[in-house]
């Protein structure tokens, strides 16, 4: 491996597993509200967007998912486990409330 490619795969140590709540698609990739935390993530898809992955789902949508540093943005390790549940009026509403406190705070992770 060159010297980039070692970098990189020298960063999954900081990978972050864990269930999120993806709350929304941005142009900048989508939005998720780890369910450990509340810490809030913009990472985009690898060869599909987390928009087409999830489309036959209900959102806000509950996933296990693993984030991975990739250059200067959050990606996944290509697995993805969707919950398929439907969340209630209350469980959506905190997570668009978190990630609209994130944002004005200026506390959404685009890298890790």
């Amino acid at each position: 491996m060159n010297e980039e490619e070692t970098e990189i795969v020298t960063s999954w140590k900081k990978a972050i597993r864990g269930k999120f709540i993806v709350d929304r698609h941005l142009k900048k990739g989508s939005v998720l509200v780890s369910v450990d935390n509340n810490e809030v993530y913009i990472v985009k898809g690898i060869y599909t967007s987390w928009r087409e992955m999830l489309e036959s789902y209900p959102m806000p949508q509950i996933v296990e998912a693993t984030l991975l540093p990739y250059r200067d943005v959050i990606i996944h390790d290509g697995i993805v486990v969707p919950y398929r549940v439907c969340l209630g009026r209350n469980m959506s509403e905190e997570s668009k409330q978190i990630y609209l406190a994130a944002k004005a705070n200026g506390n959404l992770h685009y890298s890790l």
